[in-house]
């Protein structure tokens, strides 16, 4: 998920939403359900069925709500909204956080964009960003990455051989960081896991099928795929991160520059010591 492309969703959301409501009937059917529905798929960071589904439930209770209690519109939004990401964070006081967050900013957006609603486009400009920064608020609480929740899911289903392999990837992608890598490896590796997760996704489809033996032929090729890149994966992120150490290790330049004025002060002292005791 990219804050920045949420925060522009987040002004979409609440710029067009009362608006909408304003309108026309097929206006006002149609933009709360896409608007929603960006908003939950943004927040996933991949489309999927659940946020389909969770954007429109979002869009038909918060058209019910708005007109009568606006806070209550916007609480609606946001809390299923990020429902999705609710579900990726693995404390249950985190997770209560994450949904008093989600409810709390979505409530603050809903009224104050109600609020500035009928003002002149520059007020209402300033408002509707401030309605998006507000509903960034439940970022703040930590959560997996999506691919965690596909990887987990994948190794309950798949089970061995291919569930060690898909931990470990699930492992890293919980304690890689992606700053480490530069801007070639990041792209290969980026490269790297969308291929992975399309071989999952294959492998899934491979699993509920009937036996046969083209179908273990595939699967078997499935399976070495699926575990050489996990293997290509690991060594590379911890490639990048040796060099990165090794780099930092290397750079003596401040240990250098701090030796030589530490001689260059004592050259200093001895010499006004020998000057008073002349």
């Amino acid at each position: 998920m990219r804050p920045v492309l949420l925060l522009a969703t987040a002004a979409a959301l609440f710029a067009a939403f009362p608006q909408a409501l304003r309108g026309g009937a097929i206006i006002a059917a149609l933009l709360p359900v896409v608007l929603s529905v960006a908003f939950a798929v943004v927040v996933a960071g991949r489309p999927t069925g659940l946020c389909v589904l969770l954007g429109a439930l979002a869009a038909l209770a918060g058209s019910l709500a708005w007109p009568f209690a606006p806070g209550l519109g916007g609480a609606i939004l946001l809390s299923l909204g990020y429902a999705e990401r609710t579900t990726r964070i693995r404390t249950i006081r985190a997770r209560t956080l994450h949904v008093i967050l989600a409810t709390a900013s979505g409530a603050t957006a809903g009224a104050l964009s109600a609020s500035y609603a009928s003002s002149p486009l520059p007020v209402f400009s300033v408002a509707t960003i401030l309605c998006a920064v507000v509903a960034l608020a439940p970022l703040l609480v930590v959560a997996d990455d999506p691919r965690v929740a596909f990887l987990e899911s994948a190794a309950s289903r798949l089970g061995c051989p291919l569930a060690p392999a898909l931990r470990e990837a699930t492992e890293l992608l919980r304690a890689s960081d992606v700053g480490v890598l530069d801007r070639e490896t990041a792209t290969q590796v980026a490269s790297s896991w969308r291929s992975l997760q399309r071989l999952i996704e294959a492998r899934l489809r491979l699993h509920g099928s009937p036996k046969s033996e083209s179908a273990a032929l595939v699967t078997r090729m499935l399976d070495r795929q699926i575990t050489d890149h996990v293997a290509s994966l690991v060594r590379a992120v911890a490639a990048a991160a040796s060099v990165g150490a090794a780099e930092a290790g290397l750079d003596d330049t401040a240990i250098r520059d701090v030796h030589l004025r530490g001689e260059v002060l004592e050259e200093q002292s001895r010499a006004m010591l020998e000057v008073r005791t002349r």
